[in-house]
């Protein structure tokens, strides 16, 4: 009896410091606060670089992608999207009879294939980039699934989601996103992390719309001005916390004059998204109305890109090295002729190209 009375002294002593001292436990904090925690995320004009238009010289990396891939010019061998996790570089390779394809796994260090898919429904995937927070390859697929979004697990490279994108909050035609606009279908898409969101390019209009990762709605509509003066093949994108990168093709209707291909980088106005990001819940936000990207808000180009590569530019994407720095690459399709036993046949190339810090 007196050890029991002993302790219970004890305990208030104990409490009686921890009051005056002002630490007290922590409160438990459910799993619903927790889903409701959101860390708040600014945006600082100064703290990015600023492009300029130049000219970049391309270098071509060791390796032909039809080869590593193992397969036959006839079979899996015109690479498409392309993306990078910054340790592997992912390549979707597209049969031109089936529009399936096969994703290649290659370490970029040491030029390593490290894993080949088998093949996947993904019909062309135009556009491919890397959802770093879910560990998530996003293809985009075209024509009667131009709408579709196919999501393929990093590390099995199988297929793990296949759904069209909505457009639940711009039913009306307020917004500048009509139905117009919504049945055109996406042409390339990218990730942002600090944002966590998807950024498609229309297919025809070359606008940007906002997908929310989870849900696949859109939740922003950003207009650019760029397809009147810079005509052709859009083949890719790919995105920072600044500047979306749209990558035109060489391979366009006037390609006697443009032996080349360009990067538009234009700024998106990403803090335009903030109060989506910022907002939490479980639920999508959305920004009502659209607003345009580029130079001083006009839609067009900060910076236009030129690099000396001749064919068919097909995906872009990039590093961040441990100072901060993003290096550039590109992935290029090219057919020729070549010579068997059994006589000419169309042999396609895929290599990749370093454009160093743009």
């Amino acid at each position: 009896m007196h050890n029991n009375k002993r302790y219970i002294i004890i305990i208030l002593l104990a409490a009686v410091v921890l009051f005056s001292s002002g630490v007290m436990p922590a409160a438990r904090v459910s799993a619903a606060d927790k889903e409701e925690t959101v860390e708040q995320v600014s945006f600082d004009e100064s703290a990015y670089r600023r492009l300029k238009s130049h000219k970049v010289h391309a270098v071509k990396l060791k390796g032909n992608l039809t080869s590593m891939i193992k397969e036959k010019s006839s079979g899996y061998a015109v690479v498409q999207g392309g993306c990078t996790d910054g340790k592997y570089a992912y390549y979707l390779m597209v049969s031109s009879a089936t529009q399936h394809g096969r994703v290649l796994k290659v370490r970029i260090k040491d030029k390593k294939v490290v894993s080949r898919s088998k093949v996947l429904n993904t019909w062309h995937g135009n556009g491919m980039a890397y959802d770093s927070k879910r560990k998530k390859l996003v293809v985009i697929a075209r024509e009667h699934r131009k709408q579709e979004i196919t999501l393929i697990d990093a590390k099995t490279l199988k297929v793990t989601r296949q759904e069209n994108v909505k457009y639940k909050y711009y039913k009306n035609a307020k917004s500048g996103l009509t139905k117009e606009h919504q049945e055109q279908g996406l042409g390339a898409i990218a990730y942002v992390e600090k944002y966590d969101c998807y950024i498609a390019l229309e297919k025809t209009y070359h606008n940007l719309l906002i997908f929310d990762p989870d849900t696949f709605q859109a939740i922003g509509f950003v207009r650019t001005d760029i397809t009147e003066k810079y005509p052709g093949t859009y083949q890719g994108i790919d995105a920072d916390e600044k500047y979306v990168y749209f990558l035109l093709s060489a391979c366009t209707e006037n390609y006697s004059k443009q032996p080349y291909n360009l990067i538009l980088a234009l700024d998106w106005n990403s803090e335009k998204l903030l109060p989506v990001v910022n907002a939490g819940g479980k639920s999508p936000k959305y920004v009502k109305k659209s607003w345009r990207c580029g130079n001083k808000k006009t839609g067009k180009p900060d910076a236009v890109i030129r690099i000396d590569t001749k064919h068919e530019a097909e995906n872009i994407y990039h590093t961040v090295d441990k100072k901060g720095r993003e290096h550039f690459y590109l992935s290029e399709y090219y057919s020729h002729l070549g010579y068997s036993r059994s006589g000419l046949y169309t042999k396609r190339s895929n290599y990749v190209y370093s454009l160093g810090i743009i």
